[in-house]
């Protein structure tokens, strides 16, 4: 009893310093300026990797904030407040302290947090919050009602009451349509717009694609769902949960954002945020900043690492730089990649793109189309099954449109069934830039400007044999051979005869490129499944 007790008395003790070093260092650090910010108001509490807020009421008295049981102060500063709070129990030891900055908006707020739990069980460690000032609360979770999700007035509806009562605006009445870069937005049939356009401005709202490096060795992919309202900025990932938060200079795109370190029990690297600063266009942004980590061969040093992110406009529903397709997501595997470029053996039309497995248009056919040919063996052993392609004196082809398949840029071939007003999909293979074949690339350049492709295993899907060259005059080619049981073993596997016909064979490569054979009743030699073959010549 004695121990434990003693026990008890060391983790309050250790609590109440911990407390005093906190006020002190805030009593220390931050200016004052005489409560020019007031955080009085209810607010959506975000904790680090939780989607679902929490609702909390938070009431100010000059410099002094509290909520629930947590009691503290916010300080003016220029260009962010920060603010403190803190909860002690000093008899069972229990300590947590919230820690952060105000942005100059007043309606966003984040914080470092500091726990030490008694327990049962006995925690500590670190972990983030971010917080938004509701405009609203109609006691649900459901947008599309006047009062969003995340407790935010929707565009053309008035709240008011507690819990909030929504009722839609009139046509013609004001309204704002979540854009930094429109203005005197009217509504119309439930709908925010007419307003005009606000230049130079960016408006990073809407999804993206993030690609960073966390230190060496620490390369990552996501979809960020960007909110920005005024100068206010949250990142989110796919999930709903925020990750990052800080302001935006809408007229020049420079922005400052941070996450609060993560982590339980100790921590060479203790509590505190990472930072971004970065700059954004209306197709892209670029990021750098720093981290602390503990290092893995030494977990009581703690290494300052290079953080980087950049991130590229997608899911929109607007054709933006590069951009071939923007169905309004960023989602693989649907026709428009996550990228927003139009997929192999797909066609996208339209804003928001409509995609569909269909011949690409438009598509390089050949200038002697007889000098062209498709020949495919399909018997009952798959193991014997084969494929030939022929594209020759093609239409115009430079250069550039070839990609580069050896550093990164797939190539595809996509068989298409037109016997019916509905073209489908008959049969495709890929042929991938990534390493297959003993961890290098298949692909390599073919003199000055073509490529090669070679996979003697006939991995991935079933081609051993390629190639693309470009040229003018009927100079350009290509070519694609495979055989074996892997030309079947995967989705659109190679069809069993007699084919349907016409049919259509396109090779699809990177920045639209696509060359193109046709083939038709009167162009075929063979199409027996007896003896399992099928050849055609090329027709116009």
């Amino acid at each position: 009893m004695g121990e434990r007790a003693g026990s008890r008395r060391r983790t309050a003790a250790r609590a109440a310093r911990i407390a005093a070093w906190a006020i002190a260092c805030l009593a220390i650090v931050l200016p004052s300026r005489g409560g020019a910010v007031d955080l009085t108001g209810r607010w959506l509490f975000e904790f680090s990797g939780e989607s679902i807020g929490e609702k909390v009421d938070i009431t100010q008295t000059g410099n002094t904030v509290t909520f629930g049981q947590f009691s503290g102060s916010v300080m003016d500063g220029d260009p962010f407040a920060t603010w403190q709070a803190v909860y002690s129990d000093i008899l069972i030891g229990d300590l947590v302290i919230y820690s952060g900055r105000v942005m100059p908006s007043g309606n966003l707020i984040d914080a470092s947090i500091i726990f030490l739990l008694n327990g049962p069980p006995f925690m500590s460690g670190f972990t983030g919050m971010i917080a938004t000032r509701c405009t609203c609360d109609d006691g649900n979770l459901a947008d599309g009602d006047g009062c969003s999700f995340r407790c935010q007035v929707e565009p053309c509806w008035t709240c008011s009451g507690e819990p909030s009562v929504c009722s839609p605006s009139a046509d013609g009445s004001a309204c704002e349509d979540g854009s930094d870069c429109t203005t005197g937005e009217t509504c119309a049939a439930g709908i925010c717009g007419d307003g005009s356009v606000l230049s130079p401005c960016v408006d990073m709202s809407g999804p993206w694609r993030s690609s960073g490096t966390r230190g060496p060795g620490n390369a990552y992919q996501l979809t960020s769902h960007v909110t920005q309202r005024g100068t206010d900025l949250i990142f989110r990932d796919a999930g709903g949960t925020a990750r990052l938060a800080g302001t935006i200079d809408p007229p020049t795109g420079a922005f400052d954002v941070r996450i609060a370190r993560n982590a339980s029990g100790p921590d060479s690297c203790g509590a505190g945020f990472e930072t971004l600063l970065g700059s954004a266009t209306a197709v892209a942004y670029a990021a750098n900043g720093t981290l602390r980590q503990p290092r893995p061969s030494q977990p009581s040093v703690c290494d300052t690492l290079t953080w980087s992110e950049t991130g590229t406009r997608c899911g929109n529903s607007v054709l933006d730089g590069a951009e071939t397709c923007d169905d309004g997501n960023v989602t693989d595997g649907d026709g428009c990649s996550a990228s927003c470029v139009v997929e192999t053996c797909w066609t996208c039309t339209g804003l928001p793109s409509t995609c569909s497995r269909a011949p690409r248009t438009p598509c390089k056919a050949t200038t002697a189309p007889t000098k062209s040919l498709l020949s495919i063996r399909k018997g009952l052993d798959p193991n014997r099954d084969a494929l030939l392609w022929r594209w020759k004196k093609g239409q115009d082809v430079v250069p550039s449109e070839l990609g580069n398949p050896a550093a990164g840029d797939d190539y595809v071939l996509c068989l298409f069934d037109e016997s019916s007003p509905m073209q489908t999909l008959l049969f495709s293979a890929r042929l991938p830039s990534d390493p297959a074949c003993g961890g290098e690339s298949c692909w390599a350049p073919l003199g000055s400007s073509g490529f090669v492709y070679r996979a003697a295993s006939s991995l991935p899907e079933g081609v051993t044999k390629a190639k693309v060259k470009p040229g003018s005059g009927g100079a350009a080619r290509a070519e694609a051979k495979g055989k074996g049981a892997l030309l079947s073993n995967h989705p659109f596997p190679l069809p069993p005869l007699p084919l349907p016909l016409p049919l259509r064979m396109q090779l699809h490569g990177p920045n639209g490129f696509c060359a193109e054979t046709r083939h038709d009743a009167s162009s075929v030699l063979q199409n027996d499944p007896a003896t399992g073959r099928f050849k055609a010549r090329g027709v116009p």
